[in-house]
């Protein structure tokens, strides 16, 4: 009966750590410094360098996000630079 209890206590256990780092609750611990991300007018050098903070199950998301933003951002300058439309 004993190793039952405890077999139903490791069992809720595991859950609730694969449920908290499936919010991002353990994301913000991670002892990494804070990723290098470009300027709004990032070059392809800047581009090919960025690097982003490990997290539990794969990278943080702010800065993932805040790359994709940097991105479109550059992208749309260049496109309307050279009069192309973005918008299909």
């Amino acid at each position: 009966m004993a190793w039952m209890i405890i077999g139903v206590c490791a069992a809720l256990i595991m859950f609730a750590a694969a449920a908290a780092g499936a919010f991002g609750i353990f994301d913000s611990g991670m002892s990494q410094p804070e990723a290098a991300l470009p300027s709004q007018d990032a070059s392809a050098a800047d581009i090919a360098q960025m690097r982003f903070s490990p997290a539990v199950g794969g990278y943080r998301r702010d800065q993932v996000d805040r790359a994709i933003e940097i991105l479109v951002a550059r992208i749309e300058e260049l496109e309307e630079a050279d009069g192309v439309s973005s918008e299909q």
